[in-house]
C-alpha cells in the first residue's frame, strides 16, 4: 500500500497513481474513498468502484451503487448519467485501472526478510529484500530482488529464480520429474535429470504447483508468465512470455510453448509438443498435436474450436 497508514483517500490520489491512463473527469476531484466494492453493491457508500461496460443494464448499476468513486470507459453515453453523488473517472480500460487502484491502494507488499522457520542452504544467492515465508527451504539457488516465496514452499538446487517473482505456498521448483525407461530386465530406471528451472522476472507460481528441472537443459518459465495452483510442469518444458496457465493443468515433458498462450483448467498436453504464439486451450482440452500460432482448440483429443463446435452440434442433431 502506498501509505499504511492512509485510511481515506480522494479523487485526486487516483488521479496522481494512474497517471496519462485518465482521459476525463466527471465531478469533483476532491470526493472520498476508503475502500473498493463491487458495482452491484447498492449499499457500501464511499467506495471506489468500476464498470467496463455502457449498455442500458451497466449505466443503471452505476446510478444504483452505493460507490462514492467510478471508473468507467470514456463514451459519449456516460455524459448523460449526470450523478450528482459520484466522480466518474473515464479511462481507456476500466478493469486495468481499477486493478493499479487495488495494488495502489489497498495491497499490502511483504517486505523482505527470512522467516527463523525458513531453511536457507549456505551455497544459496539471495536478494537482501526477498520475502521467505515459514517452512519454506531453499536449496543452492539463486533468489532475485524483490521475489517472494511463501510459507512451506520447495526450491530445490539449481534453480534460478529472476526478480519479482512470487511462488505461493506449497510449491515445488526443481524437482525431478518422471522421465523412466525399461532395462533389459524390465525393471524402470530413471533418466538423470542435471538441468535446473529458470524463472524470469514477473513469473507468479501458484499454490501447490509443481515444477520439474530439466533433464540435460532447463526447464524455464519466460517473462511475465502467470501459472495457478496446482499446475504440473514436467521436465525441460520451455514457456514463453506472458502465458497465463490456469489450476490443474499438465504440461508434459519437452513441450515448447510460445508467448501470450492461453492454457485452461484441467488442460492436458502431451509430450513434446510445440504450442504456438497466442494459442488458446480451452477448458478440459487433451492435446495430442502441435498447435498453431493463434490457433484456439478444444476437446479430446483437442481439435480446431470451429470444427469441434460443428461436430459437437451434429452429433447433437442426429441424436434428436
Amino acid at each position: 500500500m502506498s501509505d499504511s497508514k492512509k485510511e481515506r483517500f480522494e479523487v485526486g490520489d487516483v488521479l496522481e497513481a494512474l497517471g496519462d491512463a485518465v482521459l476525463r473527469v466527471i465531478g469533483p476531484a476532491d470526493r472520498v474513498f476508503t475502500h473498493p466494492a463491487p458495482v452491484s453493491d447498492t449499499g457500501s457508500v464511499q467506495a471506489i468502484t468500476f464498470n467496463e461496460k455502457v449498455n442500458p443494464s451497466a449505466l443503471d448499476a452505476t446510478r444504483a451503487s452505493g460507490a462514492s468513486v467510478v471508473i468507467c470507459p470514456d463514451d459519449g453515453a456516460i455524459d448523460l448519467l449526470a450523478i450528482p453523488d459520484k466522480t466518474l473517472i473515464l479511462v481507456a480500460n476500466p478493469r486495468i485501472s481499477f486493478i493499479r487502484v487495488m495494488r495502489a491502494f489497498f495491497t499490502d507488499s511483504k517486505a523482505g526478510g527470512i522467516h527463523p522457520s525458513a531453511v536457507i542452504d549456505q551455497g544459496a544467492s539471495v536478494h537482501r529484500s526477498v520475502h521467505v515465508g515459514p517452512q519454506t527451504y531453499v536449496g543452492p539457488a539463486e533468489i532475485g530482488e524483490g521475489t517472494v516465496i511463501e510459507g512451506n514452499a520447495h526450491i530445490y538446487p539449481n534453480s534460478r529464480i529472476g526478480r519479482d517473482v512470487i511462488i505461493y505456498a506449497g510449491a515445488v521448483i526443481g524437482s525431478h520429474g518422471e522421465n523412466y525407461h525399461r532395462n533389459e530386465k524390465g525393471e524402470l530406471e530413471l533418466f538423470p535429470h542435471i538441468g535446473g528451472v529458470v524463472l524470469e522476472d514477473g513469473v507468479e507460481v501458484g499454490a501447490n504447483t509443481c515444477i520439474d528441472r530439466g533433464t540435460l537443459t532447463d526447464t524455464v518459465i519466460g517473462e511475465g508468465t502467470k501459472i495457478d495452483n496446482q499446475v504440473h510442469i514436467a521436465h525441460t518444458v520451455k514457456i514463453g512470455k506472458r502465458c497465463l496457465i490456469l489450476a490443474g493443468a499438465i504440461i508434459a515433458g519437452n513441450v515448447v510453448i510460445g508467448d501470450d498462450v492461453w492454457i485452461g483448467p484441467g488442460v492436458v498436453v502431451s509430450n513434446s509438443l510445440n504450442i504456438g504464439d497466442k494459442a488458446v486451450l480451452t477448458i478440459g482440452s487433451t492435446v495430442g498435436t502441435d498447435v498453431d500460432p493463434g490457433e484456439t482448440v478444444t476437446g479430446f483429443f483437442a481439435v480446431q474450436h470451429d470444427q469441434f463446435l460443428r461436430s459437437w452440434y451434429a452429433m447433437l442433431k442426429s441424436s434428436k
